[in-house]
């Protein structure tokens, strides 16, 4: 799976992605569309059960092993200070995050 797939399957376990944005948002859309890992219905491409349980399958494997390995050594509390960083920076930057209680448009 290339970055660009893994990228455009963990936004669509987020919810469909309309058409007019999908071409921006999700290059790769057509090909998970053609492994039966997304769908394309009534204008917005979704994730299909195959690929939700990709992206399970990929978060409870390597990606946990990596989020393991590099938290290696941190406390706890250093642990949520280094999120708490890189959080900010996403956010200086213009992310806006999905979190509960956060304003998104």
């Amino acid at each position: 799976m290339s970055r660009r797939d893994w990228h455009a399957l963990g936004r669509l376990e987020h919810g469909a992605v309309a058409d007019d944005v999908a071409v921006e948002l999700l290059p790769a859309a057509e090909g998970l569309v053609a492994a039966g890992l997304v769908e394309h219905r009534s204008g917005e491409y979704r994730s299909t059960e195959s690929g939700s349980e990709l992206v399970s399958e990929v978060q409870d494997g390597p990606v946990q092993a990596v989020a393991e390995r590099a938290a290696e050594g941190l406390s706890p509390e250093q642990y949520d200070a280094l999120l708490g960083s890189l959080e900010q920076v996403a956010t200086n930057l213009g992310w806006l995050g999905d979190r509960p209680g956060r304003d998104t448009p």
